[in-house]
């Protein structure tokens, strides 16, 4: 989707929600990220893997992880101590 599109598609004329850098040397994120702040106090400037770690797709995919393994280690626990008490 374009730019121009997405904007108008939003009802956010004139506004980018997001921007992507790639830079040749990766060694200098940091210094890069405080120029960018510097320059513009308003923008909130996240590398790749801290913006993963924020959005909220990877938040419900690690809850419903945990969600999963809880259950899994109960259900193992109920037949193991099953399996245990009929065998006395």
């Amino acid at each position: 989707m374009s730019l121009a599109e997405a904007q108008r598609v939003f009802k956010k004329p004139n506004q980018v929600s997001f921007f992507g850098i790639k830079l040749s040397d990766p060694s200098q994120a940091d210094v890069v990220r405080q120029q960018i702040e510097a320059h513009m106090p308003q923008v909130s400037v996240s590398r790749a893997s801290e913006f993963a770690e924020k959005t909220n797709d990877m938040q419900s995919f690690r809850s419903m992880t945990n969600a999963l393994s809880f259950i899994s280690i109960l259900v193992g626990g109920i037949g193991m101590m099953n399996a245990m008490l009929m065998s006395v």
